[in-house]
Formats: structure tokens, C-alpha cells, sequence
């Protein structure tokens, strides 16, 4: 009779452990979701302004060469298209 209660005893706790380890297992999956979706927004945050930086980075004619501030009218498009992205980010509530 012991045996028996002993044995109902330890499937309860195995199942209770079971339950809990599945319940930390989707907590820690959510946080890596939420962690990975954050690098993938700052990869595409940071891509704009490399794309353009190696555009106009090539041995080739460019436009806008003429312009004594061409760099710097370039480089505020291209923070300015990154805000863009962040402020639609934000606005549709992916950061």
C-alpha cells in the first residue's frame, strides 16, 4: 500500500516538474523571439545607410559629384530614410 502511494506520489511531482519545465521553456522561447526580432529590425535599420554608403562608395560616376555638399545632403537621406523605418516600426508596432 506504501509502494503504491509512493509511486502515485512520484508521478504527481514528475508531471508537476514536466508542467513547469515546458511553462520555463516557452517563457525562454518568447524572450529569444522577442531578442531576434529586435537584431532583424536593427539589421534593417542599419542596411539603408550601408546600401547607400556602397552605392556611392564604387570607383564610378555618381550623380551629385558637382555639389560642394553633396556628402552631406546624402548622408542626411539616408539617416533620414532609417528614421522613416523606425517611426513606421514603431507605428505598427513591431518595436
Amino acid at each position: 500500500m506504501e509502494n503504491h502511494q509512493a509511486l502515485d506520489m512520484a508521478q504527481t511531482y514528475s508531471e508537476t516538474i514536466s508542467s513547469t519545465m515546458g511553462a520555463f521553456a516557452s517563457i525562454i522561447n518568447n524572450n529569444v523571439n522577442f531578442i531576434m526580432k529586435l537584431f532583424t529590425c536593427f539589421a534593417a535599420i542599419m542596411a539603408i545607410p550601408m546600401v547607400v554608403a556602397g552605392f556611392f562608395g564604387m570607383n564610378v560616376p555618381v550623380p551629385m559629384t558637382a555639389y560642394p555638399l553633396a556628402f552631406v545632403l546624402i548622408v542626411c537621406a539616408s539617416l533620414g530614410l532609417s528614421g522613416l523605418l523606425i517611426f513606421v516600426m514603431f507605428k505598427k508596432r513591431i518595436l
